[in-house]
């Protein structure tokens, strides 16, 4: 039975695709289902360039918000590809990512699957597991799933699911097609020993295998330079023994009538390894893409010549492929050792181990211009061999100084890090002592304040006495002025009250306002003549002591 198709939505949201807004989206949803492909496939990181758009233009599109749509979806966890992946599967980092892929899809409802997109080296393997249990256990996702996983460590994962009764990984996700075939002796038989399902994707080899990269007919396809991946596309294959086998094998089907997009798919989905629980991922940049595919598929097994020629293929480029496939799958993950490190500094290392790993000079028929037939080829391994082997010899070596470099980033980070918090305490001292300072300012403020109250007080004072003052000068010019004129009785007694506040222990504007009085109550305030603001002074004092008494 064929693999279960789904469509891939890696490329959502990318330029030189149909699918930008929710509309398009939701047309493509439309057609898809049409043509019974109901799983789809996603994840936190897609697209590549503007990582979280694909879920955000699922979650917006109107056909997923139906409960009678029946789409499935799969996801993976947020993964730095800056990084060695080092912190992305840590429980907090999982539960996060989760959270956030919920939302942008919105589907509180939980995913289909949950994959952790590539291995953290760093998060030990035990604490990864139970995060993606309890994920399962909080209905965020039905089962959980690996990418990109070497064979070994998936191998340790199940181990410590059996030994522990922990929930193990049900699908696996990797890359699959005619010239990416390692899987199928290196990983399968553990997937198939635990029943876990593979998922492959890149199923066209990122469109390689369509023959236009090797004919140079390439600069409309995602591989051409206007594909910001473009670049990382073309040097994925850039073998020239891998374009000069291809190159046959398009020359080869085109000759039956056929094109190698078709033998490709036909044969990935009925002549591979893979059957029933497995599933291919389809990705397409316009709706007719995913149409002609699927009309492809529906046209059934290939005849038999056209799978030879693809078993061909794949004997041809199988030694370098094979190689390829290693490192792709766990990029970055191998355990890194120091154990006898190579001589001399790191730097001559690193120009050593990058002088020995380049390709040696061979005959053209040894690698470039392989013959035709399986026979003849395998002249070539022994010296292939020893070139794997000698190729392996300096992986180690990279390996090697990767770790120190990483160790000694490690040390440099230690020493920032100490540099750091001396920095932060000299300044949280500084930051003391300036409150310090701010404390005495604003208690000399306070002091400056409390002065200026106190001058501004005694001012009014002074103002005050020296209005007092011209009060009683005034009155004291009008008794000098007027005095003869009274008779002799009222003479007296304006002496009198003269002397009385002209002592010092008198209270002068007390005697002034008497001696203002009596010459009010005498009718002689007209003939002193007082000054008009004289009289009201004398007024203002004698009401302001009638208050005070």
């Amino acid at each position: 039975m064929a693999p279960q198709l789904i469509f891939g939505t890696a490329t959502f949201g990318m330029d030189l695709t149909e699918f930008q807004d929710p509309t398009s989206v939701n047309n493509l949803l439309t057609t898809i289902k049409g043509l019974s492909i109901n799983r789809l496939d996603t994840a936190a990181r897609y697209p590549p360039l503007n990582p979280g758009r694909s879920e955000q233009l699922l979650g917006e599109t109107s056909s997923l918000s139906d409960p009678e749509a029946e789409f499935s979806i799969d996801t993976k966890v947020y993964t730095n590809t800056r990084t060695d992946g080092s912190g992305d599967l840590t429980r907090e980092a999982i539960a996060k990512s989760v959270e956030t892929s919920l939302e942008r899809l919105g589907r509180p409802q939980g995913v289909n699957i949950l994959y952790a997109h590539r291995p953290d080296p760093a998060t030990p393997l035990e604490e990864q597991i139970q995060a993606f249990n309890e994920q399962v256990a909080l209905g965020h996702c039905k089962a959980w799933g690996v990418s990109n996983f070497p064979p070994a460590v998936l191998e340790e994962i199940l181990v410590l699911c059996e030994q522990n009764g922990w929930q193990k990984p049900s699908h696996y996700q990797g890359a699959y097609n005619a010239v990416t075939r390692g899987i199928e002796t290196k990983l399968l038989p553990h997937l198939r020993a635990h029943g876990i399902s593979f998922v492959g994707y890149t199923v066209l080899a990122a469109g390689f295998l369509t023959g236009k990269l090797v004919n140079n007919e390439h600069s409309e396809t995602r591989a051409g330079d206007r594909n910001p991946l473009g670049k990382a596309i073309q040097a994925r294959f850039s073998s020239e023994s891998l374009h000069a086998a291809v190159k046959r094998f398009d020359s080869a089907v085109k000759a039956q009538g056929l094109t190698p997009v078709e033998v490709a798919i036909r044969w990935v989905t009925h002549h591979s390894v893979l059957g029933d629980g497995d599933a291919i991922i389809l990705g397409a940049s316009k709706i007719s893409q995913i149409k002609e595919t699927v009309e492809l598929i529906h046209k059934g097994p290939l005849p038999q010549y056209l799978v030879t020629i693809t078993e061909e293929l794949w004997d041809e480029v199988k030694e370098s492929r094979e190689g390829m496939d290693n490192r792709r799958v766990g990029r970055g993950y191998q355990p890194q050792t120091r154990d006898n490190p190579p001589p001399g500094t790191l730097a001559e290392r690193c120009v050593a181990a990058a002088v020995d790993f380049a390709p040696k000079q061979i005959s053209g028929s040894q690698v470039y211009n392989r013959p035709a037939t399986i026979s003849q080829r395998k002249h070539d391994n022994d010296e292939l061999g020893k070139l794997r082997a000698d190729i392996r010899d300096k992986d180690e070596q990279i390996k090697a100084l990767r770790s120190e470099i990483m160790a000694r980033e490690g040390q440099s980070k230690t020493e920032l890090d100490e540099k750091m918090a001396v920095a932060q305490q000299r300044a949280e001292q500084e930051m003391a002592e300036l409150r310090k300072d701010v404390a005495v300012l604003k208690s000399l403020q306070d002091d400056l304040w409390a002065e200026n109250s106190s001058l501004k007080a005694e001012k009014r004072t002074q103002k005050k006495a020296l209005a007092d003052y011209h009060v009683l000068y005034s009155l004291q010019k009008a008794y000098d002025t007027h005095y003869r004129k009274l008779d002799w009785r009222k003479q007296r007694a304006a002496e009198h009250l003269h002397a009385k506040y002209k002592r010092a222990d008198c209270d002068a504007v007390a005697a002034a306002y008497e001696l203002y009085e009596f010459l009010e109550d005498n009718g002689m305030d007209d003939t002193l003549k007082l000054d008009p603001d004289l009289k009201k002074s004398l007024r203002w004092m004698a009401e302001k002591k009638d208050r005070r008494s």
